[in-house]
């Protein structure tokens, strides 16, 4: 099976559960076609950033909104990154 590996780079809780729904949906109707999708959740840069040194990955989705830091409240897109 041809498997990539997706680092996902996401703060919001709710945002990670649809986006893993969604690929254990589409990997569920294309089990036939011999390509699957894992992801790596990772909640900061810093994550980020230890995944990529880590793992092979193949596709990075980033949430451009997240805090400079992992302590920093999180943002939303009225606000950016204040």
């Amino acid at each position: 099976m041809n498997t990539k590996t997706i680092l996902v780079v996401e703060d919001d809780d709710h945002m990670v559960t649809l986006f893993n729904d969604a690929l254990e949906d589409w990997n569920a109707a294309n089990e036939e076609n011999i390509r699957c999708f894992d992801a790596v959740f990772v909640k900061s840069s810093e994550g980020a950033a230890r995944e990529l040194y880590a793992k092979k990955l193949d596709c990075a989705l980033v949430d451009l909104r997240l805090p400079l830091e992992e302590s920093s409240t999180k943002t939303d897109a009225e606000h950016g990154n204040t």
